[in-house]
């Protein structure tokens, strides 16, 4: 139980009959007489049986019966403790799973109904049979049935009674609380309105409303090889950390590839730290969403509507994603930390599609539908929008503890990854940080696109495609268009930011094709990743595609 569960009354209530119902509980078993059997002898022996023989308080003489009478009650009593406790949690996971409050009630009720019956009749019996004897259970249980199931009702319906009236203070609560929230930003509540479905994303709109979006038509500070440099510059001069330059090309032109880059690696050797402060360098702030394993849907990154509160449940995530439309001129890189310890797929689907289509398109579905009057500005046709200025970044560990992340993830993606601890380098370009935009590193891009000289030419692409021909021949391998679509723009940006095609070449053709080939085991792999690496030696040259033979090499010794 947390802070958030002492502000429900419900579970204050519950809690506080749960103890009272475990107090009354061992007292009884105390003051029962032993005289009538209830109670063995291990009862007699202990310091509180002590205590209460010194104080002199009289032990009842009840009978059997009376006595697991008491005992039924205070086991319902409890049962009903422990279902109004958890209730909270059953409200989300039914929100969830798209139940109505209606239909949750009744499976609710009826669940705590029947877990009560179930315990009184287990309890019945064992209870028959260590004192009475088999042949006492039928006649017992016919005898006493019906006066203890009325009992049983009896506390359903004070419990039903109390919940109502609980539930119709929380409301008038609620309701009061947000009409003082909406009256504090300035709106108006009228008597018979609901209450705030976004209370999050309202408070941004108030906090962004009258303020000047930056001008984002500025000329860039730098020219993309500068801006390499410049930010190799910074992570050694100011915060100590060692890149070498076709890392971090690879990170920028994955920028220009994908709205998803995947830094992939042991732990330790910086992932986290790349996205974190290229947007320190360049003006911005990175956020950070730490995976959890029980990830499962967008709900669990979004949120969801709570029927019960009629208030949509707004994770950190959501948050920053919909303030990122107020602030074009800023990065807003958001990186899923350790994303692959639960499955990318699953929470992460939505995204995933969507960055298929146009940039008009960029919209997640996150309600069914939102009354004008509470409807928060950014949100169009009930969906939050994925801004211009928005990447996703995914830090991915490699261990027992994480799962495999599949083809569609990574053909969406660009993956870089993260081997060795780099070592100490001494840079001479300007480590102070800049002042950049979303759009002018956009321009860059495209001007780096449209330089002819950056581009592959026709004797490129034939080198290349005698590799990839031969890996689809050998490992059955083939890719589609996009990533030959990634690739086009992959290498004339990583050329304009200082680097050579090959390179760019070495960097895809391991990061998008060959990784499909880790986890085979077969008996042609070893000859034929052998045969690939002469190829490339001879077609490249030897030691020119160095992140390509690295992974055969790795490759290799897992099959020796």
């Amino acid at each position: 139980m947390n802070k958030k569960h002492l502000k429900n009354p419900s579970t204050i209530i519950a809690v506080c009959l749960f103890i009272l119902c475990n107090i009354c509980g061992v007292l009884g078993f105390y003051l029962i007489d032993r005289d009538t059997g209830f109670r063995a002898e291990a009862w007699d022996n202990n310091w509180y049986s002590e205590l209460i023989r010194n104080m002199g308080i009289i032990r009842l003489d009840i009978s059997f019966v009376m006595g697991f009478v008491w005992f039924i009650a205070y086991l319902g009593l409890l049962v009903l403790a422990a279902a109004i406790i958890f209730r909270r949690q059953a409200e989300a996971l039914a929100a969830r799973r798209g139940i109505g409050k209606k239909k949750f009630d009744i499976i609710y009720f009826t669940a705590a109904a029947a877990i009560t019956v179930i315990c009184f009749v287990i309890s019945f019996v064992v209870f028959q049979l260590k004192f009475g004897g088999a042949k006492y259970v039928i006649l017992m249980f016919g005898y006493y049935f019906l006066p203890i199931v009325m009992l049983l009702l009896v506390v359903m319906l004070i419990y039903f009674i109390v919940m109502i009236i609980i539930t119709v203070v929380k409301s008038q609560i609620t309701d009061k609380a947000a009409k003082q929230t909406i009256t504090a930003s300035g709106k108006t509540v009228s008597d018979d309105e609901d209450g705030v479905i976004f209370p999050g994303l309202l408070d941004i709109d108030e906090k962004y409303k009258g303020v000047k979006i930056k001008d984002v038509a500025k000329d860039p500070p730098c020219s993309l090889n500068e801006l390499a440099a410049g930010f190799q510059s910074y992570l050694a001069q100011k915060c100590s950390l060692y890149y070498d330059l076709p890392l971090i090309r690879s990170f920028i032109a994955g920028m220009a590839t994908s709205r998803l880059i995947i830094l992939e690696g042991l732990s330790g050797t910086g992932k986290s730290s790349l996205p974190r402060y290229f947007c320190e360098y360049v003006g911005s702030k990175a956020f950070f969403a730490p995976v959890q394993t029980t990830w499962r849907d967008r709900s669990d990154i979004l949120g969801f509507y709570n029927d019960f509160s009629g208030v949509f449940k707004e994770m950190p995530f959501l948050k920053k994603l919909y303030e990122a439309s107020y602030t074009p001129a800023n990065f807003n890189m958001m990186v899923l930390d350790e994303m692959n310890i639960s499955r990318v797929e699953y929470y992460f689907a939505d995204f995933l599609s969507i960055m298929e289509y146009p940039i008009s398109d960029w919209k997640v579905n996150i309600i069914s539908h939102v009354p004008e009057s509470q409807k928060p500005a950014k949100i169009v046709d009930d969906s939050v929008v994925i801004p211009f200025n928005t990447w996703f970044v995914g830090t991915a560990n490699k261990d027992d503890s994480t799962f495999t992340i599949t083809d569609k993830v990574y053909d969406r993606a660009v993956v870089l990854a993260f081997s060795d601890q780099n070592a100490k380098i001494e840079t001479t370009a300007p480590s102070d940080p800049i002042e950049m935009t979303p759009n002018q590193l956009y321009n860059m891009f495209v001007n780096a696109c449209n330089e002819s000289s950056n581009r592959l030419t026709s004797a490129d692409m034939v080198k290349f495609t005698q590799v990839t021909q031969f890996i689809y021949d050998t490992f059955d391998i083939v890719f589609g268009n996009r990533i030959m679509n990634q690739i086009y723009i992959f290498v004339p940006v990583y050329v304009s930011l200082g680097g050579t095609k090959e390179e760019a070449l070495d960097i895809m053709l391991a990061g998008k094709i060959l990784h499909k080939l880790d986890g085979r085991f077969d008996d042609y792999m070893k000859d034929g990743l052998l045969r690939l690496q002469n190829l490339i030696n001879s077609v490249y040259g030897p030691g020119v595609m160095s992140s390509t033979t690295k992974l055969i090499r790795r490759l290799l010794k897992k099959l020796m």
